[in-house]
């Protein structure tokens, strides 16, 4: 674990470059804000005016838990008006952002998997991956009905504009990353977008920069099939 020193460096460092943090936030993040710390000061700025922001990168506002429990007042939090999320894959990657996504920032999240083990668990506030302190946020955001986990991907794509997809993308025999996972959810959300409706999907797992393209005409080639009057926009 963390010593109390190394917490207050980087808190120090983080409120240098002009970002606000959490003791929690700190001890949660810490070991991704070390990796990441080249890149911290120069987009912390931009980062705390940002509608939605990565988890893991400190610069989020605090929950209201913690607002109430440090300042003792109401507060104007969240400082953004909310969103409703979806999150594809519940793995490490997937649960973690959907739990903070709820918790950190206020937003209406689900997230779906097709392992009906996993989302049993995680409804039954438990985690499916080991993360300190996690536990605890991921019980929260089920109490305040901001977060919820699903196997139907019908329920959870309708009337949710931004959609991340955290999926794995092993590798495969020849070294290049398996990208099925990322196609299959693809076709899915354009199979049950309704027409006209805008989804924003952000990829969350590792892929190559070509990834954007190949999902793109996978999406296509599906809509084009469904032959609308009025396509939807992914």
């Amino acid at each position: 674990s963390k010593t109390e020193e190394e917490v207050e460096k980087a808190r120090r460092e983080i409120e240098a470059a002009g970002g606000i943090v959490t003791d929690r936030q700190l001890r949660v993040s810490l070991e991704t804000y070390e990796w990441n710390k080249p890149l911290i000061s120069g987009v912390l700025k931009y980062i705390r005016s940002a509608p939605l922001v990565t988890p893991g990168i400190l610069s989020h506002p605090p929950t209201r838990s913690e607002t109430r429990s440090e300042k003792g007042a109401p507060t104007d939090w969240p400082r953004h008006e909310p969103e409703k999320i979806a999150v594809i894959g519940t793995g490490f990657v997937g649960s973690t952002a959907a739990i903070l996504f709820a918790t950190d920032f206020g937003h209406d999240v689900v997230g779906v998997d097709i392992d009906p083990h996993k989302i049993k668990t995680l409804n039954g506030g438990k985690l499916v991956s080991y993360m300190p302190d996690m536990e605890e946020l991921l019980q929260e955001g089920l109490q305040s009905g901001r977060l919820r986990f699903t196997v139907d991907y019908r329920e959870a794509l309708k009337g949710r504009k931004f959609i991340f997809l955290a999926l794995p993308t092993p590798q495969s025999s020849t070294g290049e990353a398996d990208l099925r996972f990322l196609q299959a959810a693809v076709r899915t959300i354009a199979k049950l977008a309704e027409p006209g409706e805008e989804k924003i999907l952000i990829i969350k797992s590792t892929a190559p920069p070509s990834t954007d393209g190949l999902l793109q005409a996978t999406a296509e080639e599906v809509l084009e099939a469904r032959k609308l009057d009025k396509k939807p926009v992914l």
